[in-house]
């Protein structure tokens, strides 16, 4: 069995094609939520829709795993990082839905062209460790949304296809390429709109928020509390009714889309309130204007000059040959409508189950049945190796002259990207028996050649070796299959969560700042002092009850630096 793996944001799927029939591995009806919680009375784990609907004051909620690969790779909850988490949900999928079924041969998993490398080589590692499964490849989510929709289409796309996939969590653009005749897509790029800006989730807020928020103050002349639109310091009871309220709204999402009108009669609707309306077409198309103008918004100022660039777009002529409506929100009233539109020359496509071709496409990938598309794509992101000049002693970036970000790359293929020599001054080791090699990887171009800048840059590969052991000409290769980094013929990636978060270090970090500020006699002795104690008894898993009084232990001790005392 080669089993297809789409990882959302919001739901996983899962599948794989049996005599050219697809077999959905998801429960009916729904999909599994990428979701994690901990729960630590007996320290358990809970995933899936478990997860989404734990609730409790101590619990440690996870909601969209996979944003945190992106957003804290140094996530950690107890003794367990994002990879052990990671592993575990894979883990829980295997046993829950593939393993009942049989043990897969092979495994694709749908990944955002926007992921950089540590945040690929971490899902593979994590699919690898869950289902115990060596032969795992990933795929751009696009890639697989194009040829899971072609499989099945009487009348399969070809020339360039914009690809919209409207997912629960978020919205990502895609331009692709594909040439039936040569069996071959390219993926051009692919941007993401943003987990607040559209998605099906915020088209639920926005009926909430502009539609039962509305009509419950009318009902009842009541607010519903701030913190109900901001989603911060809510109770664990007002959790329970956010939850309770975005249900409802989400419902009426679906019955909007499927019969043009939502009956609401909720007699608990916020603390034994009771709360009926009826929301038709009209009515929610006028109150969710706000949310589809921020659509609009992003498709005029950063979709349309990336068209350009790509010679796509001309004015407010787009030259492309279809639009290709992806992802469950797609159905959502309103969204066809309103990219018809924007586009109005451009042929739309949409399908039965758009939510599903990801999916469909990962489960055909390596099927010996359907021999696998070639497959190319620009890798949006930039190489930097860390040098020591030679004038002033002081490390510095240097761009590697493989210019990814303007080639098509095979997704299966292995590129060497830059040679140098151990004794060149890309080796930063002071010892002449010793190679120490840095690579950064960066989502923009650095302005200056030779920049000092770190910040926003990410460790992807490091070597520190006896000289000996390498040869005097050292290559790097860009291995796409294996989504990782090669040095001298071994993986030089380093693991993601080498990459400094928040978290990482934190009370570190506090006691150098409290230590510049001890310097300075302005400063009461007393309120030092007790500065101290609080730094010594949080530790970096307490990091949001820590941190709010460190920072006013801060502003005091500068407000009395810079009044004298």
């Amino acid at each position: 069995m080669h089993l297809g793996i789409d990882f959302g944001t919001t739901f996983t799927k899962l599948g794989y094609m049996d005599k050219q029939v697809f077999c959905n591995l998801c429960p009916h009806p729904g999909f599994i939520p990428t979701a994690a919680a901990r729960v630590p009375a007996g320290n358990r784990w809970l995933f899936g829709e478990q997860a989404r609907q734990l609730g409790g004051k101590e619990t440690i909620n996870m909601p969209f795993l996979k944003l945190a690969i992106k957003r804290n790779p140094s996530l950690k909850v107890g003794e367990f990082n994002l990879a052990k988490i990671m592993a575990r949900y894979f883990t829980y999928l295997n046993q829950t839905y593939v393993a009942p079924v049989g043990l897969p041969d092979s495994i694709a998993v749908a990944v955002p062209n926007y992921f950089g490398m540590n945040q690929r080589h971490q899902i593979m590692q994590a699919v690898r460790q869950g289902f115990s499964v060596e032969n795992v490849f990933l795929l751009p989510e696009p890639i697989a949304a194009l040829a899971g929709y072609n499989f099945n289409a009487s009348f399969p796309v070809e020339g360039d296809i914009l690809v919209v996939d409207l997912g629960g969590g978020t919205t990502d653009f895609s331009f692709l390429t594909i040439s039936q005749s040569r069996n071959e897509i390219l993926l051009e790029t692919q941007l993401q709109m943003g987990q607040d800006a559209f998605s099906g989730a915020e088209i639920d807020r926005g009926i909430l928020r502009n539609i039962l928020a509305a009509a419950y103050y009318i009902q009842t002349g009541q607010q519903l509390p701030s913190s109900f639109i901001s989603e911060k310091s809510l109770s664990r009871e007002d959790r329970y009714y956010l939850s309770h309220m975005l249900t409802i709204a989400e419902k009426a999402k679906i019955d909007l889309s499927l019969q043009g009108l939502s009956i609401i009669n909720e007699p608990d609707f916020f603390r034994n309130t009771t709360l009926t309306l009826t929301i038709d077409k009209n009515r929610y198309i006028k109150r969710l204007r706000p949310v589809f103008n921020r659509l609009k918004e992003y498709i005029n100022y950063t979709l349309k000059p990336q068209a350009q660039l790509l010679g796509l777009c001309t004015g407010n002529t787009w030259h492309i040959d279809h639009l290709l409506l992806l992802g469950g929100t797609a159905q959502a009233i309103g969204v066809k409508e309103f990219f018809q539109e924007l586009f109005p020359q451009v042929p739309m496509i949409t399908t039965a189950e758009p939510e599903l071709n990801v999916v469909k496409g990962l489960s055909i990938w390596n099927n010996l049945d359907h021999p696998p598309l070639k497959t190319r794509t620009i890798y949006p992101f930039h190489f930097y190796a860390e040098k020591t000049d030679a004038f002033s002693g002081e490390n510095r970036l240097e761009p590697l002259p493989f210019d990814i970000t303007n080639l098509e790359l095979d997704t299966r293929g292995r590129y060497r990207i830059f040679s140098f020599s151990a004794a060149s001054e890309f080796n930063l080791s002071s010892r002449e028996d010793q190679v120490v090699f840095r690579i950064y990887e960066s989502e923009e171009a650095l302005p200056v050649t030779g920049s000092k800048r770190l910040m926003g840059l990410e460790l992807v590969a490091e070597l520190e070796a006896p000289r000996c052991s390498l040869p005097e000409k050292i290559d790097l290769y860009l291995d796409f299959k294996n989504n990782r980094l090669e040095l001298a013929g071994f993986s030089t990636v380093t693991e993601p969560a080498a990459s400094p978060g928040i978290l990482t270090g934190y009370t570190d970090r506090q006691k150098q700042a409290y230590q510049v500020l001890e310097q300075y006699g302005f400063i009461d002795n007393r309120l030092m002092q007790d500065y101290l104690v609080h730094l010594n008894n949080i530790k970096d898993n307490e990091f949001k009850t820590g941190s709010v009084k460190a920072a006013l232990f801060k502003l005091l001790a500068l407000y009395q630096l810079f009044t004298g005392g």
